[in-house]
Order: C-alpha cells, then sequence, then structure tokens
C-alpha cells in the first residue's frame, strides 16, 4: 500500500511532464504508421506502364512488439525517474539552485501598482539573502533604492533548504516620492547570496 500511495503521489507532482511525455510518443507512433501507409501504397513504374496493379510484395505484418514500443519506453523513463527521485539520485545528479523572481500586479483595493517578489531555496544547505535593491531602469540611466524591512520580515533573511520568502512592494511609493522616476519605466531585483553571489531577477515593465 505504501509503494502504490507513493506512485500516485509521485503521479501528481509529476503528471504533467509523464501526460506531456506520453502524447509526444503517441504523436510519434501515429506519425510513423502514417509514413508506413503512404509507403505502402506507392506504385512501382512497370506497374504504371502495364497498367496493373498487383500485390507482389504485401507489407509484412508488424511485429506486436513493436507496436507497443514507445508506450513500453515511456513506462521505463516513469519508473527509472521514480526509483532515481526515491532513491535520491536526482538530487546529487542536479544540484538546487536559488530562484529570485518578480511580478508586477495592481492592488485591487486602491489600484496601486506592486511587486510581488519571490524568492526560493532549493539547494542543500541554507542561504542567506541580503536586503532587496529594487532598481528603476531607463535607456541611459537608472536608479537603485535599498529596501528595508523589520519585524520577522525583515532582511537579510536566511532561507533552509526547500523554503521560499515572498514580499510584496509598493512601486508607486517610489513614483510618488521620486518623480524623475516617471521615464523609468523598466523594473527588477538585485539581492546578494551568501555576501557573495549576485542574483537578479527578469526585467519587469511598469504600465
Amino acid at each position: 500500500m505504501n509503494t502504490l500511495r507513493q506512485i500516485a503521489e509521485f503521479y501528481k507532482k509529476n503528471r504533467l511532464l509523464i501526460l506531456s511525455a506520453l502524447t509526444i510518443m503517441v504523436v510519434v507512433h501515429w506519425c510513423s504508421r502514417q509514413g508506413e501507409n503512404i509507403r505502402e501504397k506507392v506504385v512501382t513504374p512497370s506497374e504504371q506502364v502495364t497498367g496493373t496493379l498487383t500485390d507482389k510484395l504485401a507489407p509484412t505484418p508488424e511485429a506486436p512488439l513493436t507496436n507497443w514500443l514507445p508506450y513500453l519506453l515511456m513506462v521505463g523513463v516513469v519508473l527509472l525517474v521514480f526509483v532515481a527521485k526515491r532513491r535520491g539520485w536526482i538530487e546529487k545528479l542536479i544540484p538546487g539552485m536559488v530562484l529570485v523572481r518578480t511580478s508586477i500586479f495592481r492592488s485591487k483595493e486602491n489600484k496601486r501598482r506592486m511587486m510581488r517578489l519571490f524568492i526560493l531555496n532549493t539547494t542543500r544547505s541554507g542561504q542567506t539573502f541580503s536586503n532587496p535593491v529594487v532598481e528603476f531602469i531607463r535607456p541611459g540611466g537608472k536608479k537603485a533604492f535599498v529596501i528595508h524591512v523589520t519585524g520577522s520580515a525583515a532582511f537579510p533573511i536566511t532561507l533552509t533548504t526547500q523554503t521560499s520568502h515572498m514580499l510584496v512592494i509598493d512601486l508607486d511609493r517610489f513614483y510618488d516620492k521620486v518623480p524623475e522616476l516617471k521615464k523609468n519605466r523598466w523594473v527588477k531585483i538585485k539581492m546578494t547570496v551568501n555576501g557573495t553571489r549576485e542574483k537578479t531577477s527578469m526585467l519587469r515593465w511598469v504600465r
């Protein structure tokens, strides 16, 4: 029962990958079958001249194993990934990473422009993140501001393995206090990890 439950949980977490791979297998198999059907209908030049159509070379029936080979390979790959994940092989082969992502949205209450900062630590050890630096960029120049947060969400913040943190930043607060920022419509976040590595989010356009 435990094994079945683990297989079910594995499927729920990776169902998109499994279904996508299965769809690709089905499409590839269907395309190969269509190509075989076309080859079977080709008429030789000698038959075109005489005007007779014969089945001198009848197509050899395909072996049942060939028909099911893509599906067997798919099942084998899924089982291999399941075993590798259960025994920790994937974590050993693929090291974790640190993600810094942002998104722009408007507050439903007052329609102010906000930035959602999301940081994630998937490495095997704790990672310390410095105060976020928000950069307002325009062609030929930029302005940067250090974000200071107090309370339980204060920076620097240390995230243990497989943990995340989210922070919402009011961008209009900067636009209101610094009028010349109106030309700086591109925004990104820059952070330092463990005092050495610098992580930068993607540029976001502020409307």
